[in-house]
Parts: C-alpha cells; sequence; structure tokens
C-alpha cells in the first residue's frame, strides 16, 4: 500500500546537544549524594517503526528531553551499605515524523519512564578470616511508559508500571564463592517492549517482551 511505498531504505546520523549542570559531594565516610539536572536537545532524532511485519529505522525532525537524577548512599555502620537512586525524565518529539513512523509534535518518546526509582541495601561481615559473608536486597520501581509509535494515526500504547525485588546472600572464599539468590520475588509482569500492529498476528494479538520471570537459585564460582 502507500506506506510500503514510502518504506525507508536507508536513514541519516543524529545529532545530540546536552546541556548538562551537576553536584557532587561526600559528607565524611557515611554519606554522599549525587545530583544533576539536563536538557538535550534531539536532532534528526532516529525513530524505529514497523509496517506489515517489517522493521524499518527512520529519522525524525526532533526531540527534546529534560531530565533530574540522583543518588544518596549512607554507610550508617561498619558493613552496611544503604543507598537509593531516581530519575525524572521528560521526553517528546519536537515535530511530527514521518507518517510511516506515525509520530506527532508532543508525543512521548517510546519506552521512557518519567519516573524510575531503586532502593539498595547489602550487608557484609568477615567470617573470622575464611571469607566475607553477605547478605543484601534491591527493589526497583519503573513507571507507566508510552509504546512504540504507530502510523495511521493511531496513539501508543500504553505500558504500565512495575516493580521488582531482588534478594541475595554468599559467602566468598579465597578460592571460591557461593550465592543464593531471588531475582523478581514478586514474580512482576513488567513489560519491556510492545507491537505488532500489521504482523499477522491471528485475533489482533501483539508482540510483548516481559522481564525475567521469578528466579530462585544458587550459584557457585570458581577462580583459577
Amino acid at each position: 500500500g502507500a506506506l510500503l511505498e514510502d518504506f525507508p531504505t536507508t536513514f541519516d546520523a543524529d545529532t545530540l546537544t546536552s546541556y548538562e549542570v551537576g553536584y557532587k559531594a561526600d559528607f565524611g565516610r557515611r554519606l554522599s549524594v549525587d545530583l544533576a539536572a539536563y536538557h538535550l536537545v534531539w536532532d534528526n532524532i532516529q525513530l524505529f517503526g514497523q509496517v506489515s511485519g517489517f522493521g524499518f529505522n527512520h529519522n525524525g525532525e526532533g526531540a527534546r528531553v529534560n531530565g533530574l537524577e540522583g543518588s544518596v548512599s549512607y554507610r550508617p555502620a561498619r558493613g552496611l551499605n544503604l543507598s537509593a537512586n531516581g530519575a525524572w525524565i521528560d521526553a517528546e518529539l519536537t515535530d511530527d515524523t514521518p507518517a510511516i513512523v506515525g509520530g506527532f509534535d508532543g508525543d512521548t518518546l517510546p519506552y521512557t519512564p518519567k519516573v524510575s526509582f531503586g532502593l539498595n541495601a547489602d550487608y557484609e561481615w568477615d567470617l573470622s578470616g575464611l571469607g566475607e559473608a553477605y547478605v543484601g536486597g534491591s527493589f526497583r520501581f519503573t513507571g507507566d511508559q508510552k509504546a512504540g509509535f504507530r502510523p495511521g494515526g493511531l496513539p501508543q500504547r500504553d505500558i504500565d508500571a512495575y516493580a521488582t525485588l531482588v534478594l541475595r546472600a554468599g559467602v566468598d572464599f579465597a578460592t571460591f564463592a557461593v550465592e543464593a539468590y531471588a531475582r523478581n520475588l514478586t514474580d512482576g509482569r513488567g513489560i519491556t517492549s510492545l507491537g505488532g500492529d500489521g504482523a499477522g498476528i491471528p485475533d489482533g494479538g501483539l508482540e510483548a517482551a516481559f522481564i525475567q520471570p521469578r528466579t530462585i537459585g544458587l550459584s557457585l564460582t570458581a577462580g583459577f
């Protein structure tokens, strides 16, 4: 059809101009802070599209990204490390894309959650000279996102927020280490990509990729 007649066979380089200010400080040995704010101007942005199951790269006119990022690390006692990090990102097109891509001025850039953050806690101690033992955990939150642009005036699909929890414990000896872990303990069904328009999937189905499901295991590492 008309869209296939416009199918791009090449794409051009893009240009990214970044303006950033930051602050980094250590307050004694226990507390450190790292903050940054930035503004990105993205000219000739490279975009991905799909028509009738065929993927392609194409160029849009431009986009802009405003963001804030920060991390804090706190060590209240020997062997204990607590940290948090987070980001706020506002990313959108500043012009319409070619019709075959389907993006419009003001649309959110795909797979760019506005809010995300993580919390981490780790504690390690000495086993009377035999090795180092440790326990820890991490919590990660990824906010709502938009999927890829869609041609024909169709809106971007919404991707819901999700969270993951990781627990770990182990012992690191001189010549080998053993670790028990539980990844994505709550078995969250976070989506990392979503699409499939016109790909011939029956009953209007979509192609989706998910994060790793709940995984519990034991690993053994040996050095040589």
